[in-house]
């Protein structure tokens, strides 16, 4: 059997497992910061695929 080498494996505690459950579980919302960055990447991803698909293959409402 191959095991993942060591820089590939996280050792947690019995506590850090728990927590880590239960932040899967119920993560918390989002921090205004966070959804800010989000909005921006979204944003910022939207122009880079305009910029490589071209004026032709955008909208034709100009």
């Amino acid at each position: 059997m191959n095991l993942p080498s060591a820089e590939h494996v996280i050792v947690l505690s019995p506590d850090g497992q728990r927590r880590l459950v239960e932040a899967l579980r119920s993560p918390s919302e989002p921090s205004v910061a966070l959804v800010r960055a989000a909005r921006s990447h979204a944003t910022l991803v939207k122009q880079e695929l305009r910029n490589i698909e071209g004026p032709e293959s955008g909208s034709t409402s100009e």
